[in-house]
């Protein structure tokens, strides 16, 4: 008989786990652990309720929800914190969002007055974002013909403007 794996999530999930290391305090990590046990709940079921509860919290305080802006592509969940004016960016992410801008056409969308990111657009143009950026240095018209290329060859129609 096959021994069940525990704690891992069926081979079949939609949304599958990922492992991510974080520099915790002893007390903070004792904390977890005694918190989880309290409540009844595995670690990162109580990390996860909290983030939850603090997202919560945000949303009725400054009225972002997360669930607006998550994707699980980060170029979509970026571009789409991009139009957040309230979110902190740090210098590079502004020379991202600066860079994005100056070429919105190939990112967003307009519908009436919103502003709508073209996820498929952004699936294969953020990770060879660095090219672009690098390419706009030198000559913008460049950046803008090999964003447009690279659309072409995966079979979508670059923006005309």
């Amino acid at each position: 008989m096959r021994k069940k794996r525990m704690g891992r999530p069926p081979k079949d999930a939609s949304e599958r786990r990922r492992t991510y290391n974080y520099r915790l305090t002893p007390k903070m990590k004792a904390m977890i652990v005694w918190l989880s046990a309290l409540e009844g709940q595995t670690e990162t079921g109580f990390i996860e309720s909290g983030c939850n509860m603090r997202a919560a919290q945000i949303e009725k305080k400054r009225g972002i929800d997360f669930d607006d802006v998550y994707h699980s592509n980060d170029g979509v969940m970026w571009l789409r914190t991009f139009l957040i004016k309230a979110y902190p960016l740090t210098k590079l992410q502004e020379q991202i969002r600066d860079f994005v801008f100056q070429h919105m056409a190939f990112f967003y969308s307009e519908h009436g007055e919103e502003l709508i990111v073209r996820t498929l657009s952004a699936e294969v143009l953020w990770p060879q974002m660095d090219r672009f950026m690098k390419l706009s240095k030198t000559d913008y018209a460049k950046a803008s013909e090999a964003m447009a290329e690279a659309l072409r060859a995966r079979g979508i129609e670059p923006p005309t403007s």
